[in-house]
């Protein structure tokens, strides 16, 4: 939730370098293709090598247009307008005096006279936000509990499901071989997540690479389905939302959702986790902690979520 000191920080270029910089990995470099009528000529580049030699590529210059258009969605994203609920007339109003105050002119009210007053307003008007998300929230994650419920009851009558004590539903489709993780190992995944609707939230699949994390670090339904194959094991879990993201609204998964996911188990520990200088393009599971998943928070509104 946006706070209001928020509002008036001087910090946005720490914000505009993490979201122009802090981007995924880039795809390492394709070898040139041989000349027409040549057999062609066998990569003397490790994967890795090539992921360095594509991270240190110049970027693309985008057009100067491109940038202030990023500039002005940045400015507005991070101001915490969204949370004021604006009427256009108001929004009109405020975009007006914005201009004002890029152009260097005067400002419309005197702020030592105004400034107390704007600070109420806008600490009302985020309140009032705060509040009705929370109500849609706490709506919406009620209505998800419910549809699981009737989900997990249909699920229970099917003889190929096993549910442990803590209400986690699982299917086993490979065993694997030892060894089997511990919750203090990292493992190297395949995987995909759903909602019980069919709607995929991630895919490990979709990125092209397998993720590596540690067991620690994940959603407690993850954390304890993962422990009951080995290397080269599959299992489908079937996660309530008290085992998953809880209340919690982030992108792709709405609050109090249950969550279907797929793991292939491709290695315990895997050995490249062995701290080199080069190391690149490591990735995780985007799911928050235990602790972190059972706090419903509210959030503002989201653009589409970019991989």
């Amino acid at each position: 939730m946006m706070t209001l000191s928020r509002l008036f920080s001087s910090c946005f270029a720490l914000f505009i370098c993490a979201q122009l910089f802090g981007a995924d990995a880039p795809t390492p470099v394709a070898p040139a293709a041989a000349p027409k009528g040549q057999a062609p000529a066998t990569p003397t580049v490790s994967p890795k090598g090539q992921a360095l030699a594509a991270a240190e590529a110049p970027a693309a210059k985008a057009s100067d247009t491109d940038c202030l258009s990023l500039f002005g969605w940045l400015l507005g994203r991070q101001s915490g307008a969204s949370e004021l609920n604006l009427t256009p007339d108001e929004l009109k109003l405020v975009t007006a005096n914005f201009v004002l105050g890029c152009e260097g002119k005067d400002a419309p009210v005197d702020p030592r006279k105004v400034g107390p007053s704007m600070q109420d307003f806008l600490q009302a008007r985020f309140e009032a936000y705060s509040a009705d998300m929370t109500k849609k929230m706490e709506k919406e994650a009620q209505a998800n509990k419910e549809a699981a419920k009737a989900f997990f009851t249909k699920l229970a009558s099917d003889k190929k499901i096993t549910k442990t004590p803590s209400g986690l539903y699982y299917e086993i489709l490979a065993a694997g071989k030892a060894p089997k993780p511990t919750p203090q190992d990292m493992v190297e995944v395949n995987y995909s997540g759903k909602l019980i609707n069919g709607s995929v939230f991630d895919s490990s699949y979709d990125r092209g690479e397998p993720a590596i994390f540690s067991l620690e670090g994940i959603i407690p339904g993850a954390r304890e389905g993962l422990q009951l194959i080995g290397e080269g094991g599959k299992i489908r879990l079937y996660i309530p939302s008290d085992l998953g993201y809880g209340d919690r609204d982030i992108p792709g998964i709405p609050p109090g959702s249950a969550l279907i996911f797929e793991f292939e188990l491709l290695k315990v520990n895997p050995p490249e986790l062995i701290i080199e200088t080069d190391q690149v393009n490591v990735q995780a599971v985007p799911m928050p902690t235990a602790s972190n998943a059972a706090t419903p928070q509210a959030s503002p509104a989201k653009p589409a979520a970019a991989k």
